[in-house]
């Protein structure tokens, strides 16, 4: 099924940025195994952009129409409590590499961070060994210009393995998931019904199968 041109462009920037900025999760996942007994703090950031596009704001995307995706997405994030999916995917992923790994929890309470570059998040670990930063860069509700009143929800997630001592990013990972290769595509009005139901179910769902990535390719996990 044909994808978006956003959607094309953005997993061509992930695999660039991926590829440049850090190892591949191969060689992360070997560093994994010489984890034993080092401490691991977790990051705590606020929810990514949600962006709400309709027909209307796309047609006028260069006009403010961005700015009137994003005001949607916080109201529709607002008003029915829609979940931060990165909170819980980092304590899963620490999860995974205590059981797996045998690393140790640095903290019980994760680190509030904003900056984004590895050296600041190392600071902000300072103490711990590692820090596991999970960051939600882009989740959306947008339509399928191809199939008039079809919507889709994509997500796009970024796990960093960040080492402290050194402020060096050990492994860096994203993950695009979205609903627009599905067979069967929801109006608007039905993602939002009932609280949002079937929208939390399907952002849950994609963070899921990311963590699952993330557990795979960058800790070296299975099962």
């Amino acid at each position: 099924m044909q994808l978006s041109a956003g959607v094309m462009l953005l997993a061509l920037m992930v695999c660039g940025t991926a590829q440049a900025g850090a190892p591949p999760p191969e060689s992360a996942a070997e560093l994994a195994k010489s984890w034993q007994g080092k401490s691991v703090m977790l990051t705590a950031r606020s929810m990514g952009r949600f962006m709400a596009w309709t027909r209307a704001n796309m047609t006028f995307g260069l006009l403010g129409g961005g700015g009137a995706a994003a005001v949607e997405g916080n109201h529709i994030i607002a008003a029915n409590g829609i979940e931060n999916q990165a909170s819980r995917m980092a304590q899963a992923l620490l999860d995974a590499a205590e059981k797996h790994l045998g690393v140790v929890a640095a903290s019980e309470t994760p680190v509030s961070v904003t900056a984004t570059d590895g050296s600041a998040v190392a600071r902000a670990g300072r103490g711990a060994d590692l820090v596991f930063d999970v960051q939600s860069l882009r989740e959306s509700l947008e339509p399928f210009v191809a199939k008039a009143g079809q919507y889709f929800v994509t997500s796009d997630v970024l796990f960093r393995i960040v080492d402290v001592p050194s402020g060096r990013v050990l492994a860096e990972k994203t993950c695009v998931r979205t609903t627009q290769v599905d067979p069967v595509m929801p109006s608007r009005e039905e993602w939002l019904a009932n609280q949002a139901e079937r929208l939390k179910a399907s952002l849950r769902a994609q963070a899921d199968a990311c963590l699952e990535s993330f557990e795979i390719q960058v800790l070296g996990v299975h099962g």
